[in-house]
């Protein structure tokens, strides 16, 4: 027992260590953000002020998210960590560092050193593909892999009978459903099975109570659920405000987008996307996503032609119900998922951009974890002690590997910021001195599309973070109030008006004067930018927008490379932050 103790130990600290390293780097060498997750600071800051948030972060198509449980969840590490992105940077890897634990805990309670160990091995694979920037990044896509995860053994521990890990099952689906809509058919699809194989009894375990004569076994769920209701209540009272507080709520304007009519993905496209988490070249194990040419959007045209780990997965459910094993509990709940996650990916409106498939990691990893189990399961005798001593080293072997390659990875931490970011940043700080001297709000704006049609874009969000957390208060136009909140959204009140532009399209006249011009390229590198743009112009044509570029290069594609050392340059134009007064609010 002292031995086994150990171990259980050793490989915690092994999945734990990488996380304990990034978050070291993260505080030696600190970042700024700007777009969602710029926004996501600036929401967070709200919390526990006059206008906390009721419901969560903005979605492109002019809602919310169902809620902000998450919001309230980040404030408390920002709270006490800094008030900074590095802050919300460690909150997210300490919530990680919760779900590996987690997850360690079920696995270890629910299949003894032997899932426990398969469950970590598989942990320390995700860990890799994760990398640094996933594990430390505060974005409701990259937090919801390891959430996800956890949430299946979350589940497994109620669906095997265990009656107090309901309230936990419940807060935790409720979290995830309000922070990213994306994820709520595939939380709530878990949620609903596990309740109802509780409810029946299916997967119920001897030490969870079968076979006591008294009727405390059938009451044992009351406690429980009452407080796994009152939890649920808590949780939906700061939306359920919002929607009766304003003329039109968050979820009436919910309602009304998906009651409309639009172009979905499909069954097809959504099952060809979820199988490529289930072949041979899977993303969660490391591997990369097809994407559409210079576009973070991920192509259908590479899907497997057989979904490997699918195809494995039902066969050992199949094997385990056969056999009356207590694993095809697992089982069961990954299929539910993969399920759920096709439907809910058939239901897409729009690209599907990066982020999307981040849910579709749990897929991959729990077709892979149930299918070992349940195959290890259905082993008797002799034969599984065979297997047992030669998988538990081997097990161990790849903890060990993977956990320094980890630890490698986080000593190098997570990317940094695109240029772009950085030079915003350097806008931003000289904006500060001149917004605080303006002392009222300032109207943040942006021309966000340089005129030639490259598809660099300026957003505000860094620079009005950053103006935010220097106590300046910001507005915006009216039509950005579900990003920066209603209360931001009303541009009548400002004295002062920054705008971001490129140089070639900077504001004259009108009182308008530059705050500051920061230009990315040196004489060297604006030489090397033009001629590789002659050299493209005579080898394929002249091209005057990225459109025409992105056709030139579909028609010929010798020529990939050559525009991508050319966008890397052309992308990076001066940046101009302008000022002017203007009319100040009426008293």
């Amino acid at each position: 027992m002292g031995r086994t103790r150990w171990l259980v130990v050793a490989v915690a600290a092994a999945l734990l260590l990488p996380l304990a390293v990034l978050a070291v780097h993260v505080i030696v060498y600190p970042q700024r953000f700007g777009g969602d997750l710029a926004l996501l600071e600036l929401r967070v800051s709200d919390v526990f002020g006059r206008h906390t948030p009721l419901v969560g972060s903005y979605q492109r198509f002019g809602w919310n998210q169902p809620g902000p449980a998450y919001l309230y969840l980040l404030a408390i590490p920002y709270r006490l960590l800094g008030s900074d992105a590095t802050a919300l940077q460690l909150g997210a890897v300490l919530f990680n560092a919760l779900a590996i634990v987690g997850v360690l805990l079920v696995a270890f309670r629910r299949g003894g050193l032997a899932l426990y160990l398969w469950t970590a091995a598989l942990l320390a694979v995700v860990m890799h593909a994760m990398g640094p920037s996933m594990l430390a990044s505060f974005w409701e896509p990259d937090m919801s892999v390891l959430a996800l995860v956890l949430l299946v053994f979350v589940a497994l521990d109620v669906a095997m009978g265990r009656a107090w890990t309901i309230p936990v099952l419940v807060v935790l689906t409720v979290v995830l459903v309000q922070a990213w809509a994306t994820t709520a058919p595939l939380a709530l699809a878990l949620l609903v099975w596990a309740l109802v194989a509780f409810g029946f009894g299916w997967f119920r375990t001897p030490d969870e109570g079968e076979g006591e004569e008294e009727p405390r076994p059938r009451r044992r769920w009351v406690w429980p659920a009452l407080v796994s209701v009152g939890a649920l209540v808590v949780l939906w009272i700061p939306p359920a405000l919002e929607q009766v507080r304003r003329g039109t709520g968050n979820v009436t304007r919910m309602v009304d987008f998906f009651e409309a009519r639009h172009h979905v993905l499909g069954i097809s496209d959504a099952y060809k996307l979820t199988s490529l988490q289930l072949g041979t070249r899977a993303p969660w194990a490391g591997a990369p996503l097809p994407l559409r040419a210079f576009e973070p959007v991920v192509s259908t045209h590479s899907s497997p032609a057989i979904p490997v780990l699918l195809v494995l997965l039902v066969v050992a459910t199949i094997v385990a119900a056969w056999r009356r094993d207590r694993s095809v509990a697992l089982a069961s709940i990954v299929l539910v998922a993969i399920a759920a996650e096709i439907v809910s990916l058939s239901r897409l409106i729009g690209s599907v951009f990066v982020e999307i498939m981040q849910p579709t990691w749990v897929c991959g990893f729990g077709a892979a974890l149930a299918t070992g189990w349940c195959a290890y399961s259905c082993l008797r005798g002799g034969t599984a002690r065979a297997v047992a001593r030669v998988a538990g080293p081997v097990l161990a072997l790849v903890i060990l590997g993977f956990g320094c390659a980890n630890v490698v990875q986080a000593v190098h931490g997570p990317d940094a910021p695109p240029p772009q970011d950085r030079l915003l940043a350097r806008a931003a700080d000289r904006a500060v001195p001149v917004a605080g001297a303006a002392r009222g709000p300032v109207l943040v704006q942006s021309d966000s599309k340089d005129p030639a049609g490259s598809h660099n874009s300026l957003q505000p969000e860094l620079l009005a973070d950053t103006l935010v957390q220097a106590g300046v208060p910001v507005v915006v136009e009216p039509d950005l109030f579900n990003r920066y909140g209603e209360f931001r959204a009303h541009p009548d009140r400002a004295v002062l008006e920054l705008r971001l532009s490129l140089a070639s399209a900077r504001p004259t006249g009108d009182g308008w004067r530059a705050v500051t011009t920061i230009d990315p390229l040196d004489a060297a590198d604006r030489a090397r930018r033009d001629r590789l743009k002659q050299e493209l112009d005579a080898r394929g044509g002249v091209t005057t927008s990225r459109a025409e570029l992105l056709d030139r290069i579909a028609e010929h594609p010798e020529l990939r490379g050559l525009a991508a050392r050319y966008t890397a340059l052309a992308d990076r134009a001066a940046i101009v932050l302008s000022a002017r007064p203007t009319t100040p609010p009426r008293p």
